[in-house]
């Protein structure tokens, strides 16, 4: 399966889920969960983005940026869904799976536009 049909897969699977109401009344797991659910819906958004749009660079080196820059985005996907399962409940500020996978999402968005931005600059040199 190619990455732009995985990254249209995994955003696509990501906008349409629902959760239940878990937070039993208390307002700030509430707001945790709903928060976690607003990344969820970021990163899927992230990856219909990247399946739309990605196109593989002829450079063996960009390339490589793009696929990493795309594993890291789709790794996202699964650590923020764990991250709304896990963390809202413990009601606490540390939230190790969602700093982990936004920073995977923002490193990804990082070597995409790494990869396109030297693309842009090279083919203007021409």
């Amino acid at each position: 399966m190619n990455e732009k049909r995985l990254h249209l897969i995994v955003g696509i699977s990501n906008m349409r889920m629902e959760f239940p109401d878990l937070y039993a009344g208390n307002e700030a797991i509430r707001y945790l969960f709903r928060a976690n659910h607003v990344y969820i819906l970021f990163c899927g958004l992230l990856n219909v983005v990247a399946g739309l749009y990605l196109s593989a660079s002829e450079s063996r080196w960009r390339r490589m940026l793009q696929r990493t820059g795309s594993w890291l985005l789709l790794a996202s996907a699964p650590v923020f869904l764990a991250a709304f399962v896990v963390e809202p409940m413990q009601a606490s500020p540390l939230r190790p799976l969602t700093v982990t996978a936004a920073f995977f999402a923002l490193v990804s968005v990082g070597l995409h536009f790494l990869a396109t931005a030297v693309r842009s600059r090279s083919d203007k040199n021409r």
